[in-house]
């Protein structure tokens, strides 16, 4: 199955709304982003990188609405580990769509990253828009 920006949108927001109560809507160019994260997958036949690039806005409601607390007590760290976190259950959903129930796909652990690279040509991106910023979700296939 190739992934495609629809199925990014399905999957973050599902994750938003059932990890975070965080409702998104998808919109066209996302705002300046500071704060990013990616993962990494690698199995037979499917290989790939996600990446999550997101507003200080969007990773202070994720963190607030993970941790249950009011969004002024938010660090930024656990705003960036918030973003972490979410990449890693997008992850799963990709994976889990691209076949690793029928052929074994190794998840590797998510990390914080300076910026995201440039989209390749046959990349997919995402923009969803929240009541407080703004995600910008990046899938790109590796060759196996």
């Amino acid at each position: 199955m190739d992934i495609n920006a629809k199925h990014l949108e399905e999957i973050v927001s599902r994750a938003l709304e059932r990890s975070a109560f965080v409702y998104v809507e998808p919109g066209g160019e996302t705002d300046q982003h500071d704060h990013h994260a990616r993962i990494s997958f690698d199995g037979d036949g499917s290989s790939g990188d996600i990446f999550l690039s997101a507003d200080q806005g969007f990773v202070r409601e994720l963190a607030s609405n993970l941790l249950g607390v009011d969004l002024e007590q938010v660090s930024t760290t656990e705003g960036i580990e918030a973003l972490s976190e979410l990449a890693n259950m997008v992850a799963g959903e990709v994976i889990s769509l691209l076949g690793a129930r029928t052929s074994p796909i190794q998840l590797g652990l998510p990390s914080s990253v300076e910026a995201i690279p440039e989209p390749a040509a046959d990349a997919c991106t995402a923009h969803l828009f929240s009541d407080f910023g703004s995600i910008q979700i990046h899938y790109q296939a590796r060759k196996a």
